[in-house]
């Protein structure tokens, strides 16, 4: 299985990358946004994304797999700033003097919209965008950077209800969305349903050989370039982290909440990242997601242990597979008891317990009953 992004600057990087990660978690989301649109609005990013001359596009986007942008996005209209708080305000405040503009998104349509200026996967110059989407250049760019600004405020959640005083409050990432192949991730903002930059430094190597940058923009594209590794990494751990979300809570998602979730602790997650434990902490606090059933829950809340609570409950289900066992051996429907494999494999199949066969059988001796060789010759 290929390494993800983070998984190879681990690699990479090695220690000192555990501390660098550290800090951009530790970033306040209004920084990291206004670090994106630092990015999006550098005129060599624009060159290197959006530029006349083909071969010299050496950025794109990557979009991650089996993921995309909520449809609420898409609600760029006077209800969108039905929000409360001073984003609101400042969201209501920007696009107060852009109704031209948003009358022009609303003649594009949304298909349009969302192929060329929210998924932008296609190497196309704004010249290109535009007569896409019978549009003049200068109106193109001024899209491209409304979109950007207003994605900073990422107020494209549905706003959670009045909270109590001193309940906490989360940013919504993403609304997982059930289909009819499994979990699909819709996220609540532009740049992380883009995915990563993805830079081809042959490309940029070749324009710096043939002097196409002037020594002050060589080093504005190193600064360029090392911002656009710090968002890579912040949004590949966000995205792994709802992906194995995802694959470990299957069963509790797909069903809607009716079957229980599995055990998952972040030291579980971590060590398949190869990363530390307080990585995986600071990447979930404060973010939440909406459930298949429209339930917001925090990202912390899908990481469970066996508390005694919980144990119980699997010991309760060892149990009711253990005297089910018995029924159909006595019935001649079984020719041996199940191994403790066996029974972990049935937990996870019918109730969506994820635990180990070592597990198992410390629970199962817990309950005073021998394995299955001797079980078979009782």
């Amino acid at each position: 299985m290929k390494n993800s992004f983070v998984q190879r600057q681990v690699i990479r990087q090695g220690f000192a990358f555990g501390a660098k990660l550290a800090g951009i978690l530790e970033m306040p989301g209004r920084d990291y946004s206004k670090l994106i649109g630092e990015i999006e609005s550098d005129p060599l990013f624009m060159q290197l994304k959006y530029g006349a001359d083909g071969s010299e596009r050496a950025i794109r986007y990557s979009r991650f797999k089996r993921a995309g942008l909520s449809g609420r996005f898409f609600e760029l209209n006077e209800g969108i700033v039905a929000h409360t708080g001073d984003a609101g305000a400042e969201v209501e405040k920007l696009l107060a003097g852009k109704k031209k503009i948003l009358a022009v998104i609303r003649k594009i349509g949304e298909e349009r919209f969302r192929r060329y200026f929210i998924c932008a996967e296609e190497e196309l110059s704004v010249d290109e965008i535009a007569e896409h989407c019978g549009v003049s250049g200068g109106e193109a760019v001024e899209i491209l950077r409304l979109v950007n600004s207003v994605d900073l405020y990422n107020e494209f959640s549905t706003p959670q209800a009045a909270l109590p005083e001193n309940t906490p409050s989360y940013n919504k990432v993403a609304v997982l969305v059930r289909q009819k192949d499994g979990i699909f991730i819709n996220f609540t903002s532009v740049h992380l349903a883009r995915g990563l930059y993805e830079v081809n430094n042959g490309i940029i190597d070749r324009m710096v050989a043939g002097g196409r940058f002037s020594p002050q923009e060589k080093k504005r594209l190193r600064e360029l370039l090392g911002k656009i590794e710090f968002v890579n990494i912040r949004k590949s751990l966000i995205y792994i982290i709802i992906s194995k979300i995802i694959e470990k809570q299957r069963a509790y998602l797909e069903s809607y909440g009716r079957r229980e979730r599995a055990a998952f602790i972040q030291k579980e997650l971590a060590k398949t990242m190869g990363v530390h434990p307080s990585i995986i902490s600071r990447a979930v606090a404060g973010r939440s997601v909406e459930t298949p059933w429209g339930e917001e829950k925090p990202l912390k809340e899908f990481f469970l242990s066996a508390h005694p609570q919980q144990k119980q409950g699997i010991v309760n289900r060892i149990v009711e597979i253990l005297d089910n066992e018995k029924i159909s051996m006595a019935g001649g429907l079984m020719k041996k008891p199940l191994s403790d494999s066996a029974i972990a494999g049935m937990l996870r199949n019918k109730y969506g317990v994820a635990i180990a066969q070592r597990t198992v059988a410390k629970y199962r001796n817990e309950l005073g009953i021998p394995g299955a060789f001797h079980r078979n010759r009782r």
